[in-house]
Parts: C-alpha cells; structure tokens; sequence
C-alpha cells in the first residue's frame, strides 16, 4: 500500500482520542485465544480498533461497553506472560508493557496483513491510553500491571506462568505438618470460589485411550509355504487394560495408596506418551468409553473467566499451577510430591466431581483421572498394539549458576 493511500486510510481517524470509549480491539488484532473469544463474543459493529485504526469499512469490535473488561483481560495476560522488571523503568524494564505488545507478542497481532495495516507506533499510543488509564484500581475493581509500594518497598510481579501459586504452596507447607483430613475443610471451602467455572459435562458415548505398557502373548504366524513366519503380539484387552484392583494400586498422581482412579487420555498417542515407554517398548493401547454422563473438573481453566480483579486473577493462578503440578513427570524417589494432587482430587470427588482432566506435559492431548473406573467400559476390539520408536526431547536452557553466593538460597530439589 502505497503514503498516498495509507495516509487517506486514516485521514478522518481522532488519534487524539485514543482512550475514547469508541476505541477498542477488533478480532483480527487479537491474538491469544482467550482475549480472541473475548472479542467475539461482544463484538459489534461500530468501534474503531486500536491496533490497526481501521476506518475504510465496517467491522467487527469489541462492544465499547465492555471495554473496561477487555482492558482487564489485557492486564491479565500481561501479568500472566511478563516479569515487571520487562516492562516497568523502576526495574530497568526500557519499553512500557505496551512497549513489549507492539512486537512479536502473544496477546495482540503485531505484524500486518492483506486484511490489516498495523503501525506500532499508533499501537504504542492506543495501549499507552488503555493501560495507563488507571494503573492501580481498586482489588475488587480491576487488575494491576504493577506492583506499587508496601510499607515504602517497592513491590514486583512476577510472571505467574513461571510461578507456582501462593495458595497452592501454602496448601503444599501445611501438608508438610498437617494430616490431609485436617487440610480438607479449609480446601473444600476455597474450591467454592470457582468449582462452577471448571465444570465440564462429558458425554455418555465419549472416548478416551489407555495404555500399558507390554502384551498379552506372543505368537508366531506362519506363512500358507510352511517356512516364513513373523511374531504377533496380543494386547492387553479389558480389566487387563483397566485400572488395577484397590489391593494393588500403588499411589500416584491422584489417587492414594490402595485407591484405584483410571487414567486416560484424551488421545492414542498422549495415552502412550504418559506411560513413559522406552524405545524398543511394545504398548497395549485401547479405547474406553463413557457409560453415562460425567461430571469433571477441567483445570486447563480460561482465563478470560478470570480475569475481573486481583481475587479472580489468584484463583487462576492457583489453577494453572495445579494443573502444571498434575502434568509434571515425578521421580519414583520424590512420590511425596504427590500429597497436594492427591488431597486437590480427594477434595474435587467430596464435591461431587467424577473426575479430573488436565493437560499433558509431554504431548498435545488432555488426561482425565476417573475417580470410580466402572463409569467406563472398555471399548471391545478397539485394542492394538504399537512399537515405540523413538522419543524426541525438548531441550531449554533454565537459569545457572556455577558458584552460588551469598544471594541464593538453596532449595530442596
């Protein structure tokens, strides 16, 4: 596109107005998943958005009315994203946090396309006005990028994504002195606040993967000239394939000692992942389907529907760290670490949930933990076997030090 014409692009649009309630973000400008449902679901026709300023024809936007909304959702994946010390000059941050989303980003479309011209100068001034607005809003009202000052100190956000939640850890300190049943009523209580907002229904009829690592029987198959022959292996069909009896359930991330829960996946190749195969490793994998109707949790919480004020923000974050914790891979010698998820479960089944699902760590799909194993039934003939090939490993550099000082407190592992 041609000065000329972008100049007639945006020759009637106010640029001194930019924090007007007609200013908002269109759906094409939003990015990240949540803040794009967001949009679309009060999008209207009528405001301009103030990432591309498009004015040459209608489109859709964020209903102005809801702005305060959107602004706050905008917080929210800040502080979920971003450190302070990125963003805030106080911390040697150089840019602003609308310095941070005018480049490559993941909450707002930054570079511009056959249908948007984005100017991240023009961007710069329209999320100045919005997050600048009113940087510190009352608890109850709105969410703060910023930290602020307590008693004289100045404070500082930290990335809630790399973050394990305050409330989840004060849970993890009282397991360390408290038996679970005394911890119940206090969780029990808290789960509360948003047990409606994770509630999931799972149709009778859905299907779900198991897998187990191993087979039923080997055989040779001879070929019809007496000579050739090839092995072929036998799955592990039905209760073989099911959770295992009360007496032989050993703990694990959900489920006590003694308990038997069902683990499933979402997928054939999640189900295979989670049961930590080696190369070489042959897997029994089966489908399970649901009998009736169930009820679970879903931890892998949208935070578009928490994203109204600080309380809301922390009940998030307690999710998304549950959610990681049930995820992560944990060694046969750290089992202990188990206490929290274990006691999360036991408090969701008091609730009247029939399971849990969450994300995997080590693939694409979900798991789901079924607390009574009877509400699914193996799927008859859906069992094969598979070879694991090879693993792939995902390598990121994590902070190191070689010689720790003074600073640095050590932590048990």
């Amino acid at each position: 596109m041609s000065d000329k014409a972008v100049h007639e692009l945006y020759e009637g649009f106010d640029h001194e107005n930019l924090d007007g309630d007609g200013i908002t973000l269109c759906v094409e400008c939003a990015k990240h998943p949540s803040l794009k449902r967001f949009v679309e679901l009060h999008a209207v026709e009528g405001p301009v958005c103030g990432v591309c300023q498009e004015t040459s024809y209608p489109y859709r936007a964020c209903a102005s009315e809801r702005k305060q909304e959107l602004t706050n959702l905008i917080k929210a994946l800040i502080r979920f994203y971003y450190n302070e010390y990125e963003y805030n000059h106080h911390w040697g941050g150089d840019y602003g946090p609308e310095g941070l989303l005018v480049a490559t980003n993941p909450i707002l479309e930054d570079s511009s396309s056959t249908e948007r011209i984005r100017f991240p100068e023009r961007t710069h001034e329209f999320l100045y006005a919005l997050l600048s607005a009113q940087p510190y809003p009352p608890i109850e009202e709105g969410i703060s990028i910023y930290a602020g000052h307590e008693d004289g100190v100045r404070g500082m956000n930290f990335a809630l994504k790399e973050e394990t939640s305050p409330i989840l850890r004060s849970y993890v300190h009282r397991l360390a002195r408290e038996n679970h049943f005394d911890i119940e009523p206090d969780l029990l209580h808290f789960l509360d606040e948003f047990s409606d907002r994770v509630t999931q229904v799972v149709s009778r009829g859905t299907k779900f993967y198991r897998a187990r690592i191993g087979v039923e029987a080997r055989f040779a198959d001879h070929s019809d000239d007496g000579w050739r022959r090839s092995i072929v292996r036998q799955p592990y069909r039905g209760t073989s394939l099911g959770a295992p009896p009360p007496p032989r359930a050993s703990g694990g991330r959900l489920n006590r000692a003694g308990v038997s829960f069902l683990y499933l996946a979402s997928n054939a190749s999640t189900a295979g992942a989670e049961v930590r195969p080696h190369p070489g490793h042959f897997l029994s994998i089966g489908q399970f389907e649901c009998r009736e109707d169930i009820k679970i949790a879903s931890l892998d919480a949208d935070i578009m529907q928490f994203a109204a004020n600080e309380r809301e923000l922390e009940l998030f974050h307690f999710l998304y760290s549950a959610d990681q914790l049930m995820a992560a891979p944990v060694l046969p010698d750290k089992t202990a670490r188990y206490s929290i998820t274990q006691l999360i479960a036991d408090c969701l089944r008091q609730k009247g949930f029939d399971g849990v699902s969450f994300r995997s760590s080590i693939s694409a799909g979900n798991n789901l933990c079924v607390f009574k194993p009877e509400l699914l039934q193996p799927v008859e003939g859906s069992e094969i076997v598979q070879q694991v090939k090879s693993l792939v490993y995902e390598l990121a550099t994590s902070p190191t030090i070689l010689e720790p000082n003074t600073d640095h407190i050590r932590l048990d592992e």
